[in-house]
């Protein structure tokens, strides 16, 4: 299962990794942070989009655009590795992740 920006194993693992760049004589600010992210895209809002125990469950495409910016922007995401996690088929889903979701998230952080 994968962790993202507000989960423990990212707050805890995160300061490893910029420790470890650090004392190899790199700039931990250059050590890209991507996601294995998945979740369902639904046609219309989800009244929660992460379940109980926090982890993003997805949601319509408005809420994509907008978790994933507030990662990139807030959270210094470098980038997203989709995957699907219901009964979508793979192509429609990877058809509105690619058309719909990372179009609007690229113009958002370009605000």
């Amino acid at each position: 299962m994968a962790s993202d920006w507000l989960s423990p194993l990212y707050r805890e693992s995160r300061p490893r990794i910029d420790d470890a760049a650090a004392a190899a004589g790199r700039d931990p600010a250059e050590i890209a942070t991507v996601y294995n992210f998945g979740g369902r895209v639904t046609p219309e809002p989800l009244a929660a989009t992460r379940g109980e125990d926090g982890r993003w469950i997805g949601g319509s495409v408005q809420q994509w655009v907008d978790e994933l910016t507030t990662a990139v922007l807030e959270h210094h995401a470098s980038g997203f590795i989709y995957r699907s996690t219901d009964d979508t088929p793979a192509a429609e889903a990877l058809a509105r992740w690619a058309t719909e979701i990372v179009p609007a998230v690229r113009y958002a952080i370009a605000k």
